[in-house]
């Protein structure tokens, strides 16, 4: 795939922005980035690939990966395409998230350190386009001398155009994101329970925890039915 002529690679500018410029509700709106959404055709693996190869030619790195961490590289950059794209397929304004705090990569798939340098070295490629995240204002009481904040929304990634004219050299719009980049369910399931008793040596596993949905785990097992 040549992309002498697609605006993306080394010496291209940041598509970064604060939320104040992107409409509000668009960004509320954002796709949820499982991060479980590998390459799963020829021609998905193929748009990985030629993806990775930019994104080698972008990055400034003093030492090479070594082979597992190449292989992992390359399987966080399929995950990440794939939420990206999905993201830009299902969602009018084209935005997906993902909290960039190291404690939100937490038994996830992909670590802090791998995705923030990918997202960073995406966006310097002309890949991505940014929305930062922001704080939010917190009540101001009477009498109150300091203003307090705390956090509000995430910051948004979703592909530019150029992305898109790869995505769409690829052949894979006409079926696609969804059908390309299939939705994988975790490997582990990790079952929470009260405490366990023991009577007379006899030990007793505790009850099972009732699991409260928030809106994260909604919008992931929302995306986990439409592919099943």
């Amino acid at each position: 795939m040549d992309h002498s002529l697609t605006g993306v690679g080394p010496g291209h500018t940041r598509n970064r922005k604060p939320m104040s410029d992107h409409d509000y509700d668009e960004l509320k709106n954002a796709r949820y980035m499982s991060l479980s959404c590998p390459p799963s055709s020829l021609q998905s693996k193929a748009l990985v690939g030629a993806i990775i190869d930019i994104i080698l030619d972008t990055e400034e790195r003093r030492r090479a990966r070594t082979p597992d961490n190449a292989a992992s590289f390359q399987e966080a950059v399929g995950k990440i395409v794939g939420d990206l794209l999905i993201g830009h397929e299902v969602k009018d304004a084209a935005w997906s998230y993902h909290p960039i705090a190291t404690s939100a990569f937490s038994d996830r798939p992909i670590g802090y350190k791998t995705f923030k340098s990918i997202m960073e070295t995406m966006e310097k490629a002309g890949l991505i386009e940014v929305s930062l995240g922001r704080n939010a204002k917190g009540v101001q009481f009477e009498g109150m001398t300091t203003t307090t904040f705390h956090p509000s929304l995430a910051t948004r990634f979703k592909p530019t155009m150029a992305l898109i004219a790869m995505v769409e050299e690829a052949t894979i719009v006409e079926e696609g994101a969804s059908k390309h980049f299939l939705h994988q369910l975790p490997k582990r399931v990790i079952e929470v329970r009260g405490r366990s008793s023991t009577v007379r040596g006899i030990k007793t596993k505790g009850t099972k925890i009732r699991f409260t949905h928030s809106d994260k785990s909604l919008a992931m097992e929302a995306e986990s039915c439409r592919h099943t």
